[in-house]
């Protein structure tokens, strides 16, 4: 491991904000970035994504598309060099989920610290399937008032939610138990 990267990731188009910074190597490959994002965020890795760095557009390489470059071949650090600093991360074309990525600041390797670790947040991420930032201020106002009889089938697909839950602790200890697997 060179460096650290301190990453913040901001959901857009909700208000108030969604959003996490964490550390990760920067020696990852995208690939392993969408699996870090996929945890710190709370998806559930159930739809496509892909990263947009400039005009380039890094995924899932599976011949069809072939703008795509294969996320399992660009590494992080690479991107760093190149100074991107910030990206696009989308989720779920369907929903249309967009993350603002930005490498706040690179550092040396905490030798007492295990990476990657998630340092803060605010606020739970949607539930999948929810129809992206317009269907999720729906959900929310269906529970917000709970005797609009309109909205009582929305209630009823969520059964409940949490908006303002998060629990860096929680991602922290599913990050080791990865690492424990992996050994």
């Amino acid at each position: 491991m060179d460096r650290i990267c301190r990453i913040k990731v901001s959901l857009r188009h909700i208000r108030p904000p969604i959003w996490r910074r964490f550390e990760i190597a920067e020696n990852v490959t995208m690939d392993a970035l969408h699996d870090v994002l996929q945890i710190v965020m709370g998806w559930t890795d159930s739809h496509l994504h892909e990263f947009r760095v400039g005009t380039q557009r890094i995924g899932i390489a599976d011949g069809e598309d072939p703008m795509t470059i294969d996320e399992k071949r660009v590494w992080l650090g690479r991107l760093l060099e190149d100074r991107a600093r910030s990206m696009v991360y989308a989720y779920d074309f369907g929903d249309d989920w967009e993350h603002d990525v930005v490498v706040e600041s690179l550092a040396e390797v905490d030798p007492k610290a295990t990476y990657p670790r998630c340092l803060a947040g605010k606020r739970a991420c949607p539930p999948e399937d929810c129809g992206g930032p317009h269907g999720y201020e729906e959900l929310l106002r269906a529970f917000a008032e709970p005797d609009n009889q309109e909205l009582s089938e929305i209630r009823e697909w969520a059964r409940e939610i949490h908006p303002e839950k998060f629990d860096v602790d929680a991602i922290n200890r599913r990050f080791k138990r990865l690492q424990s697997a992996s050994r």
